[in-house]
């Protein structure tokens, strides 16, 4: 079940997301993307899932997995910049729009996503800022 249109949409393009179902499909599993779940409730021992378009799902367990939000309250209460779905708005060299300010990893957002889950891309980034510190002598 997931509220996205796809799964992963923070983390991945909808090609992405399309791979992504595909391989779980293919284990046996039924994915219903685009779900809001308005209600559950217990009727004969079992769990129904109610959603908004009029639709139920009745199962036996439900497993709940909430995501990752960006942590930018602090960059917010000091006027920095945020991307349009919240995360610290950075540029290619993970600087935002306080120059003296850089936001790396989980909270930050570049190129319309926030890096959820990408290590490799912020052990990249910091590479590439701490050459510019170096360059500037910091």
């Amino acid at each position: 079940m997931e509220f996205a249109p796809q799964l992963m949409a923070v983390q991945t393009d909808a090609e992405g997301g399309a791979l992504l179902r595909g391989k779980i499909e293919a284990l046996g599993i039924t994915i219903h993307t685009g779900k809001n779940t308005r209600e559950i409730v217990e009727e004969n021992d079992k769990l129904v899932m109610q959603f908004a378009d009029g639709e139920q799902l009745v199962t036996d367990l439900i497993v709940f997995s909430a995501g990752v939000r960006p942590e930018d309250k602090l960059a917010k209460a000091a006027g920095i910049a945020l991307g349009e779905r919240g995360g610290i708005a950075v540029n290619s060299a993970c600087q935002t729009d306080d120059e003296h300010v850089y936001a790396i990893g989980e909270c930050a957002f570049w190129s319309a996503f926030i890096w959820v889950g990408r290590p490799w891309l912020s052990h990249g980034a910091c590479s590439g800022f701490a050459s510019e510190w170096r360059r500037d002598g910091v």
